[in-house]
């Protein structure tokens, strides 16, 4: 008998570390869902949307990156621009369509590393650091990008730390988030919970760790029905805000996934966006 339970507990023992090596092999694919576009899908967008432009631009490690650009149907000399950043899984080009709320704006919207047309991995540092490069090509102005006056970051999910992050370190007008949490690794821990993640995750976007630098005007859009990340989460944020002026709104029909195309979020972002 008591060798039955020790080789028992042996086994569990094995099984169990098996599977945080598991874990941590593929922690890479927790954080990020990299969601590439053939050539003939980026056609198509293209077609779809013939006043977009198809930006590239090169990382500081060689990386070849892409976005979209739309430029707005405007004359005016001072020009404002909204520099997005998605979700974990999101394909950025859906705002193409331009949202009423955003009429007058210009759009720069993001592939991260593995998305869309961008090459490489992705990973937290080099998601910083491409952020900074576009926020940098946006306020200077290149030959297919207007430079732009007033900027306003904006991020869904993971991208809300991506927003945040760039707002903590650099100069912006302004800041939306939707759907934000305080830490990838209080969700991940929440998940599961059997495991040390706190030592194995290596991609943290830990969003609560810049709050208290952010000092641009935000607006935080919280649905009401999110089964990933819970409204204590995003209050935790919205409490360590350094921000004198941030908003909280609510969204009482929206899930996770549905917070972004929710009709009060983009409602309450042109308020947002005039007032600024």
């Amino acid at each position: 008998m008591k060798r039955r339970v020790l080789l028992w507990s042996g086994l569990l023992a094995v099984a169990y570390l098996l599977a945080l090596l598991f874990v941590w092999i593929r922690e890479e694919h927790f954080a990020f869902e990299a969601r590439p576009l053939t050539t003939s899908e980026a056609q198509a967008i293209a077609a779809s949307f013939p006043a977009a432009r198809s930006i590239r631009a090169t990382a500081g490690d060689g990386t070849e990156l892409h976005a979209w650009y739309l430029p707005a149907n405007s004359a005016a000399a001072s020009r404002r621009l909204l520099l997005y950043f998605g979700g974990e899984s999101e394909q950025v080009h859906w705002l193409l369509a331009r949202p009423q709320a955003l009429a007058g704006w210009d759009l720069l919207l993001t592939d991260y590393r593995g998305y869309g047309l961008s090459q490489g991995r992705p990973s937290e540092a080099a998601i910083a650091d491409d952020a900074a490069l576009w926020l940098r090509m946006a306020r200077e102005g290149q030959q297919t990008i207007a430079r732009a006056d007033r900027i306003v970051v904006m991020g869904t999910s993971m991208g809300g730390e991506v927003a945040a992050h760039l707002a903590a370190t650099q100069r912006v007008e302004g800041i939306a988030l939707v759907v934000p949490y305080d830490s990838r690794v209080a969700l991940l821990q929440a998940r599961l919970p059997i495991f040390p993640i706190r030592w194995i995750v290596r991609d943290r976007f830990e969003t609560i760790a810049d709050a208290s630098k952010v000092h641009a005007p935000t607006i935080f859009f919280v649905a009401a029905h999110d089964a990933v990340v819970s409204a204590e989460r995003s209050h935790r944020l919205y409490a360590q805000w350094g921000s004198g002026s941030r908003t909280w709104v609510d969204l009482p029909n929206a899930s996770h996934d549905t917070a972004g195309a929710d009709p009060l979020c983009w409602q309450r972002l042109s308020e947002f966006l005039h007032g600024l």
